[in-house]
């Protein structure tokens, strides 16, 4: 038999206490039901279990999964805004006087030498083929050919005596002088490009240059960049993005950053309500209904649960009717 009191709060006091609970709870200041420091802490246990799972990963795999599945049409410059994009090239614009020592460690690079290396090399070689040529085609066809004859001859002479190894080492003496000159232009080459990129007089044209690249980079269709990501192997970038992601949460500056945030909110809230933000919202529709319809149908659940009779008889220091004797 049900106890005359569990019956009432069911029928009528249980609906009376959910709409006062709501009431109560609703225009209540934001900052009287939570506290900052609690949305902190949680917060900070949610993104360390993201972190030491594999959520993060699965996360960021997805997102890139996307990106490549659905690459968006047009260009980056077509979803930047252009109250980001112009304060990002003033800033690029800016004419800046960058420091000579550091511009020549940056380019003291292998890479960098055998760029200059192949270039050297290919137009040396280059300007002796024009140079081979110019001389067979101004060379008359008769002379040409006696030349040939006394080559022939200097070759099979210098290889019959001993002038021939002593041109052999010339030749070889030569190689390594011009490998020798190559090396020492490779080195004039990365001083005198340290020195153009540092000279004051071109920090307007490198201004330019960087502003240059960032328009270049907005103007690129997307595809092109899907296709750079397939390059660098997805598999890579993922774990590249998930350590960098794991590293930054757990900084001492980001924890500094989460509690400036939510203090920031909190101030920003001020004295308002939950009632107070969903009316500045147009949230105006009858939420209130549906919400203690809700709430009323746990109640319920709990009302008639052998747990709280028992919790009930116990407070009143009576014996549960519906209990064990």
């Amino acid at each position: 038999m049900t106890d005359s009191r569990i019956a009432a709060l069911r029928q009528t006091h249980l609906a009376a206490l959910v709409t006062l609970t709501i009431d109560y709870i609703v225009n209540q200041p934001i900052r009287n039901l939570i506290e900052p420091s609690f949305v902190v802490n949680q917060l900070q246990l949610g993104l360390a279990a993201a972190v030491e799972g594999d959520t993060t990963e699965r996360w960021v795999r997805d997102r890139i999964s996307e990106l490549r599945e659905n690459t968006p049409s047009g260009t980056p410059g077509d979803w930047m805004p252009h109250e980001i994009k112009s304060p990002i090239r003033d800033v690029l614009k800016r004419e800046i006087q960058v420091d000579r020592q550091l511009v020549r460690q940056l380019i003291d690079h292998t890479a960098v030498e055998q760029l200059f290396n192949d270039i050297l090399t290919d137009t040396l070689t280059d300007f002796v083929e024009t140079l081979k040529g110019l001389s067979a085609s101004t060379t008359p066809q008769s002379v040409s050919k006696g030349f040939g004859r006394l080559k022939s001859l200097r070759d099979k002479a210098m290889t019959a005596t001993p002038l021939g190894s002593i041109t052999q080492m010339l030749e070889q003496s030569a190689q390594r002088k011009i490998r020798e000159q190559v090396d020492a232009a490779i080195v004039a080459c990365l001083d005198r490009a340290a020195d153009h990129l540092t000279q004051p007089a071109h920090q307007t044209l490198q201004a330019q240059w960087r502003a240059h690249m960032f328009d270049v980079v907005l103007n690129t269709n997307n595809t092109v960049f899907a296709a750079q990501v397939d390059a660098l192997d997805p598999d890579s970038l993922v774990e590249a993005i998930t350590a960098i992601v794991r590293i930054f949460i757990q900084t001492e500056d980001f924890n500094e950053l989460l509690n400036s945030g939510v203090e920031m909110g909190f101030e920003s809230l001020g004295e308002k309500s939950i009632f107070t933000i969903l009316t500045e919202a147009g949230l105006d529709y009858d939420w209130r209904s549906e919400t203690e319809q809700q709430i009323t149908e746990i109640g319920l659940g709990v009302i008639n649960s052998p747990e709280f009779s028992k919790w009930l008889f116990d407070w009143l220091g009576e014996a549960d009717p519906g209990g064990e004797p």
